[in-house]
């Protein structure tokens, strides 16, 4: 054996890998492919988390926001409905028993207006996040359902300025009629108004909840009780 020969067998001696080697560098690959895994699995976990909380938020706002037009369209008012709209309005109260009836039913709408607002402005964040994370998927149904808003609204513009009229003609009749469909309304199935609300809610649920998962035990029924805590403070 020449000297070059010997020389090649050191070589690759030194440059072959024990079995040590070999073994940690496997259990190092194996490790970093767990490491990977783990953090998919937090990320698809954290992902669903997200989504079902999401989920759950603009659910709650858009039931309490249909709950509100509900509210609004309520044809009925009690005595101690308008006097405390009265009162928290700052009005004195009139003394003619009609001016009295007109001044507190205005003033019943007025507050149910204004809770109906409180409820649509705060779950804002709420579908601003569900844009965030489902896309434009969702908006065709809030936009539907606020365009039940602002179908009210209009109406409320309208009526007041039919009642500055002095002409009361068949025409004018007939329009008022269709805005107090808008404003006023029992929720039966003769309701169309009511229904396309309704239809605009369903829509919205069927793309939320297959995402919302119920958080167990305990601790999930005090999270859910905080947030309704949380959602009434803020309204």
């Amino acid at each position: 054996m020449n000297s070059k020969t010997l020389a090649l067998i050191v070589v690759q001696e030194v440059q072959s890998p024990t079995a040590t080697e070999w073994i940690s560098a496997t259990a190092q690959g194996v490790l970093a492919i767990c490491a990977l895994l783990g953090l998919w699995a937090w990320r698809t976990k954290m992902r669903g988390e997200i989504s079902s909380r999401t989920a759950h938020r603009l659910l709650a706002g858009v039931y309490l926001v249909e709950q509100r037009i509900k509210e609004y369209r309520y044809p009925l008012i009690a005595g101690e409905e308008a006097a405390a709209a009265l009162a928290n309005a700052g009005v004195a109260i009139p003394s003619g028993l009609l001016e009295t009836a007109q001044a507190g039913a205005e003033a019943v709408r007025e507050a149910r207006w204004g809770r109906l607002m409180g409820a649509w402005d705060s779950i804002q964040e709420q579908i601003a996040d569900a844009r965030a994370i489902w896309g434009e998927s969702i908006q065709a149904p809030v936009t539907a359902l606020r365009g039940m808003i602002v179908e009210i609204q209009q109406a409320r513009r309208e009526i007041r300025l039919l009642d500055q009229m002095d002409e009361r003609s068949n025409e004018m009749w007939q329009r008022r009629v269709s805005y107090q469909r808008v404003l006023a309304g029992n929720w039966s199935e003769n309701d169309s108004f009511a229904k396309r609300v309704t239809d605009a809610i369903a829509s919205i649920e069927r793309l939320l909840k297959p995402h919302v998962r119920l958080r167990p035990g305990i601790i999930g029924m005090i999270e859910e009780a905080n947030d309704v805590v949380r959602r009434d403070h803020e309204l």
